[in-house]
Protein backbone atom coordinates (compact mmCIF):
# COMPACT_ATOMS: atom_id res chain seq x y z
CA UNK A 1 0.00 0.00 0.00
CA UNK A 2 0.89 3.47 -0.44
CA UNK A 3 0.76 5.73 2.50
CA UNK A 4 1.28 9.10 0.58
CA UNK A 5 -1.12 9.35 -3.02
CA UNK A 6 0.87 10.75 -5.66
CA UNK A 7 -2.50 12.14 -6.75
CA UNK A 8 -4.97 14.31 -4.23
CA UNK A 9 -7.68 15.98 -6.07
CA UNK A 10 -8.03 19.81 -4.35
CA UNK A 11 -10.85 19.83 -2.17
CA UNK A 12 -13.36 23.41 -1.74
CA UNK A 13 -11.27 24.22 1.10
CA UNK A 14 -8.42 24.64 -0.49
CA UNK A 15 -10.61 27.82 -2.74
CA UNK A 16 -11.71 29.65 0.21
CA UNK A 17 -13.65 32.79 0.55
CA UNK A 18 -10.50 34.84 1.84
CA UNK A 19 -7.99 33.37 -1.59
CA UNK A 20 -11.49 34.44 -3.76
CA UNK A 21 -11.67 38.12 -2.02
CA UNK A 22 -7.92 38.81 -2.16
CA UNK A 23 -8.20 38.17 -5.58
CA UNK A 24 -11.35 40.12 -5.77
CA UNK A 25 -8.89 43.04 -3.93
CA UNK A 26 -6.18 42.69 -6.56
CA UNK A 27 -8.71 43.20 -9.38
CA UNK A 28 -10.24 46.71 -7.75
CA UNK A 29 -6.29 47.94 -6.62
CA UNK A 30 -5.66 47.05 -10.58
CA UNK A 31 -8.46 49.41 -11.41
CA UNK A 32 -7.36 52.55 -9.05
CA UNK A 33 -3.96 52.35 -9.96
CA UNK A 34 -5.20 52.54 -13.63
CA UNK A 35 -7.63 55.22 -13.09
CA UNK A 36 -4.68 57.17 -10.96
CA UNK A 37 -2.20 56.86 -13.89
CA UNK A 38 -4.69 58.12 -16.41
CA UNK A 39 -5.16 60.83 -14.38
CA UNK A 40 -1.79 61.63 -14.18
CA UNK A 41 -1.01 61.76 -17.86
CA UNK A 42 -4.28 64.16 -18.16
CA UNK A 43 -2.51 66.51 -15.74
CA UNK A 44 0.98 65.95 -17.29
CA UNK A 45 -0.81 66.82 -20.81
CA UNK A 46 -2.77 69.48 -18.96
CA UNK A 47 0.54 71.33 -17.49
CA UNK A 48 2.98 70.76 -20.80
CA UNK A 49 3.52 74.17 -21.70
CA UNK A 50 4.41 75.45 -18.18
CA UNK A 51 7.49 75.84 -16.85
CA UNK A 52 8.38 74.24 -13.62
CA UNK A 53 9.82 76.70 -10.84
CA UNK A 54 13.59 77.27 -11.30
CA UNK A 55 13.64 75.70 -15.08
CA UNK A 56 14.67 78.52 -17.37
CA UNK A 57 14.11 78.26 -21.19
CA UNK A 58 16.85 78.77 -23.31
CA UNK A 59 15.52 82.62 -24.46
CA UNK A 60 16.64 83.43 -20.76
CA UNK A 61 19.86 81.70 -21.14
CA UNK A 62 20.68 83.81 -24.27
CA UNK A 63 19.80 86.77 -22.80
CA UNK A 64 21.68 86.17 -19.74
CA UNK A 65 24.65 85.16 -21.20
CA UNK A 66 27.70 87.63 -21.46
CA UNK A 67 30.72 86.82 -23.00
CA UNK A 68 33.43 86.08 -20.35
CA UNK A 69 33.99 89.77 -18.99
CA UNK A 70 35.86 89.00 -16.06
CA UNK A 71 38.94 86.75 -18.57
CA UNK A 72 38.91 89.84 -21.11
CA UNK A 73 39.84 91.93 -18.41
CA UNK A 74 42.17 89.58 -16.81
CA UNK A 75 43.59 89.01 -20.53
CA UNK A 76 43.83 93.26 -20.81
CA UNK A 77 45.64 93.55 -17.56
CA UNK A 78 48.42 91.03 -18.47
CA UNK A 79 48.85 92.81 -22.09
CA UNK A 80 49.16 95.75 -20.45
CA UNK A 81 51.90 94.66 -18.14
CA UNK A 82 53.63 93.26 -21.11
CA UNK A 83 53.70 96.64 -22.89
CA UNK A 84 54.88 98.07 -20.22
Amino acid sequence: MIDFPTLVVPSFDVFSSDWLSQINEEAILAQEEAEYEEKLSEVRNANSNLIPIGKTTPENDQEDYEPDAEDDDADNAEEESEGE
